[in-house]
């Protein structure tokens, strides 16, 4: 599956704590690697629109919309 960032991401990013940030680029790589890792928890989170989710660490997960053959990553780590 392709994946694209949204520009609010990279508005956002620079506000994590270094450890959020680190854990959100293994993250992302291993989601590159392999989207459906247990430890990811990817799954879909809206019944009437195409939203993800993605594990990050306890309390923190990522957002995407899926389109077509290809997701769009909205916002960047959130805690929940």
């Amino acid at each position: 599956m392709i994946s694209y960032l949204s520009d609010d991401i990279f508005k956002c990013y620079d506000n994590f704590p270094s450890r959020i940030k680190e854990r959100e680029r293994k993250c992302y790589k291993l989601w590159q690697d392999n989207s459906h890792h247990p430890s990811l928890e990817f799954k879909r989170v809206s019944r009437k629109q195409s939203v993800f989710s993605v594990r990050i660490g306890i309390g923190w997960r990522a957002l995407c919309i899926k389109k077509d053959n290809y997701l769009i990553w909205v916002l960047d780590w959130f805690p929940c």
